[in-house]
């Protein structure tokens, strides 16, 4: 069982550097290459749509892993650490749906969906305030602060 806790973890960290790189590459190098072409050129089309589909697959693995994760570390855990784990998970959940709409804007948001230069920094945030939740969710399970403390985790009968 650690053996698949350990790479599940590492599946899980290596997909999401990921979706904060491509997020990065599309800001930093692919919104200001497409700046002087139309949205609808086949170039612009093709860019996106492989930008999308890379993001779809980690995200795919960001939640599987994720959710994994969190069947292994939830019995033992404390209140505490669930509540920041809660926060990084709808966190994560948000920028799955901003992501979405952006690789693939749906004809009702694509006004809405339009500076997507903005949107790609609000996506980077998020990501960076998801990966310093999951640091100190971490410390917290190193250091034994967000483990259920022994009472709470054994159950003693009294005869």
């Amino acid at each position: 069982m650690e053996l698949v806790s350990f790479i599940n973890k590492w599946l899980h960290l290596i997909s999401i550097v990921g979706v904060l790189g491509g997020t990065a590459f599309a800001w930093l190098v692919m919104v200001p290459a497409l700046r002087n072409e139309p949205e609808e050129s086949p170039l612009a089309k093709t860019l996106w749509k492989r930008f999308g589909l890379s993001l779809a697959i980690l995200w795919v693995i960001v939640l599987l892993t994720g959710f994994i994760n969190f069947g292994i570390v939830s019995p033992k855990v404390n209140a505490a650490y669930q509540g920041i784990l809660g926060i990084k998970m709808m966190l994560a959940i948000l920028m799955f749906v901003l992501s979405l709409l952006l690789a693939h804007p749906i004809p009702a948001m694509k006004q809405f969906m339009q500076n997507r230069s903005a949107w790609l920094v609000t996506l980077m945030v998020i990501g960076i305030a998801i990966l310093g939740l999951s640091a100190h969710l971490n410390i917290s399970r190193v250091n034994g602060s967000g483990l259920k403390t022994q009472s709470a985790t054994s159950t003693q009968t009294q005869p």
